[in-house]
């Protein structure tokens, strides 16, 4: 009989290391992690200036937002796409339903809270282009991102946060003459994804 008290100590030991840790897994929020959007009111970007759609660059934000977040074991971080298509759900009613400030019922078994991110400032980043002469300044393209998180079984928002990013648009020079912008697509697509981590960091701060 001596011997069971150790025993007891020893399945104790046993029952934290296993179960505690999945408990703490399973309490953990789901996060649901909507498409980003573009709210942009006023920008001087157009196609012309850019190959790549904006919802596609803020399609490559929402990835690193979502893999800044499921890398903290705090959260488990669900994706919408993959959670509406499960569910059977129409992604595009859900989405304008959320844009609406409406979280939709259908969503409700699926996570704790919701994710919206936003677009919502993006500057010019034409730079000056023609005859080379010592004047003339390099523009920077500006992002701003904003997020609000919704809890899904109440509507409410309990969390907004904003984020923004700065990146120098490259120019390429010819013979001393002529210059052209290059580099700017890939200017604002690294503005955007560096808000998102920003985004993702602020979250990780204050959840």
């Amino acid at each position: 009989m001596k011997f069971l008290p150790r025993f007891v100590c020893a399945m104790a030991v046993l029952f934290a290391l296993l179960v505690v840790p999945w408990t703490a897994s399973a309490e953990a929020p789901a996060i649901l992690v909507a498409p980003f959007q573009a709210r942009v009111e006023k920008t001087a970007i157009t196609m012309s200036d850019i190959d790549t759609p904006i919802r596609a660059m803020l399609g490559d934000a929402q990835d690193t937002f979502f893999t800044e977040l499921a890398g903290d074991p705090r959260y488990r971080v669900l994706d919408f796409t993959s959670e509406t298509t499960r569910l059977r759900l129409d992604e595009a009613a859900l989405m304008g339903s959320l844009g609406d400030g409406v979280v939709p019922p259908e969503l409700t078994p699926a996570a704790d809270y919701v994710a919206c991110g936003y677009l919502t400032h993006l500057s010019n980043v034409k730079a000056q282009s023609g005859v080379l002469v010592l004047s003339g300044k390099d523009k920077t393209v500006y992002a701003e991102l904003s997020l609000r998180i919704i809890d899904m079984h109440t509507g409410t928002v309990v969390f907004t946060t904003k984020a923004d990013s700065r990146r120098k648009a490259e120019l390429t020079y010819h013979v001393v003459v002529h210059r052209d912008d290059v580099g700017a697509e890939d200017a604002i697509r690294q503005a955007i994804e560096d808000a998102a981590t920003n985004l993702a960091a602020d979250v990780r701060a204050a959840i």
